[in-house]
């Protein structure tokens, strides 16, 4: 087996990576195209998909929505199809145009998740937006089988509150009602002591990342390029090692921007924004239970209630609210033993979500949790970072700074992403030598 040499430098050909780089001649621009017609008519396909879909929606999981507002003309339904049929013809004209519409329409749920949220995000310019977009998702995806389950027995329970008659069924609807409504409040309890998905997500991705036989290929020479008898590099040969290099930097540059786009996302305040909104998101889903569940005891027991008139679900509602807070209304009063059980109920579930909103807002807890972990995963990806550097400088023989200067004098084709991800790490953040030094004091310490 062939000795590696001593320096890989050595083999590079700067000379012929000046000759590659020399300028050209521009090419002559091509006048820009015609944007076709489909784009420009864009915004009222945006509102022809959005209303088609709130139809279905509506027709499909709700209510007949055209029966309720159009009445007998909703039997003529088929004609405003055939009308939508005939514009989406005149406007689109060529056949691609019309299926691109066609499908455009069929489609719009993804287009806006796909494309149009990512494009909004792009043209805001915001990381911080990123992030919490990030943050949703990640919370629907981890949360996605227990969020249909729940769902589904909330609507079972719902039905059988609202549209069954034997007092058994409703009872029955109420008590699930009821049992769902312990179960989120102990799972928002839950989630404001242990530490956010969003934030354990960036752990796991750190770590697998970094880990990953794929990066640590991805930051090392090929054997091949350490040979002795390699003299000079062949133009093959060259544009590897500029590339594997490049991809170290990348690699290095690219823990820094993360970490530091993570800490301009802890400096903004949307995680006392998150902690606000699952507050708020327990309050309705307490008032709209301890609703069914009173609506649920009238109907089973009328004389259950003082009343003047049979409460809509307005009344109830207001009724329940009032009871969250130990307060009543002239409307609706409680009269058993049961409903006032329950009006007691209501009044403890609201003291524990205002005490939530007190610990989340005022104490800001929730936030002071994430903002030591988001520090304690900054710090873990720039100390990743600084290992990548080590790795640099023992494998490749410059530091990142200096791998920066050759792959410009080089040439490298990924130089432009080196550049952007460079210029987005403010001065100081990737102060490596200086972190190492107080490191290592507090080891000697």
């Amino acid at each position: 087996m062939a000795e590696p040499s001593e320096s890989l430098w050595t083999k590079v050909d700067f000379d012929r990576s000046r000759a590659d780089a020399s300028p050209r001649e521009p090419k002559a621009k091509d006048s820009p195209p015609a944007r076709p017609s489909w784009r420009n008519a864009r915004p009222a396909l945006d509102v022809v998909s959005t209303l088609v879909w709130t139809y279905g929606l509506l027709k499909v999981f709700i209510i007949d929505v055209d029966r309720e507002i159009l009445g007998w003309i909703a039997e003529f339904r088929f004609f405003a199809f055939l009308a939508l049929a005939a514009a989406l013809v005149v406007v689109f004209r060529k056949p691609w145009r019309i299926v691109a519409a066609v499908a455009y329409i069929a489609l719009f749920p993804l287009v806006v998740v796909c494309w149009k949220v990512p494009a909004a995000l792009y043209r805001s310019k915001s990381w911080v937006a990123t992030f919490a977009v990030l943050n949703v998702v990640s919370v629907v995806v981890a949360d996605i089988r227990y969020t249909v389950l729940f769902i589904t027995a909330a609507a079972f329970a719902t039905l059988g509150v609202v549209a069954a008659r034997a007092d058994a069924i409703i009872a029955s609807g109420a008590g699930v009602v009821a049992l769902l409504l312990v179960l989120s409040v102990g799972r928002a309890v839950r989630k404001a002591v242990s530490p956010s998905q969003f934030l354990a997500l960036h752990q796991r991705a750190i770590r697998r990342t970094v880990a990953s036989p794929i990066t640590r290929h991805m930051t090392s020479p090929d054997e091949d390029l350490r040979h002795t008898e390699l003299e000079k590099f062949t133009p093959q040969q060259q544009n590897l090692f500029v590339q594997s290099l490049s991809q170290g930097v990348i690699v290095h540059r690219a823990l820094y921007f993360w970490a530091h786009k993570l800490d301009q996302y802890r400096q903004s305040p949307a995680s006392l924004f998150f902690s606000v909104l699952s507050v708020l998101w327990l309050l309705i889903q307490t008032a709209v239970a301890f609703t069914l569940i009173n609506d649920a005891l009238f109907k089973i027991d009328p004389e259950s209630f003082s009343y003047v008139s049979p409460p809509s679900f307005a009344v109830l509602l207001r009724y329940s609210v009032s009871s969250m807070y130990a307060g009543e209304i002239d409307a609706l009063k409680a009269l058993s033993d049961l409903a006032n059980v329950v009006a007691i109920a209501a009044t403890v579930v609201g003291a524990v979500v205002v005490l939530s909103l007190f610990v989340s807002v005022i104490l800001s807890f929730q936030q002071t949790r994430d903002d030591r972990t988001m520090r304690s995963i900054i710090e873990e990806l720039k100390r990743e970072g600084t290992q990548i550097n080590k790795r640099l400088k023992a494998d490749w023989e410059v530091s990142a700074d200096e791998a920066i200067d050759r792959l410009n004098q080089l040439g490298a084709g990924l130089l432009g992403v080196i550049t952007f991800l460079s210029s987005r790490i403010p001065p100081g953040f990737d102060d490596e030598d200086q972190r190492t030094s107080v490191a290592g004091r507090g080891e000697d310490a």
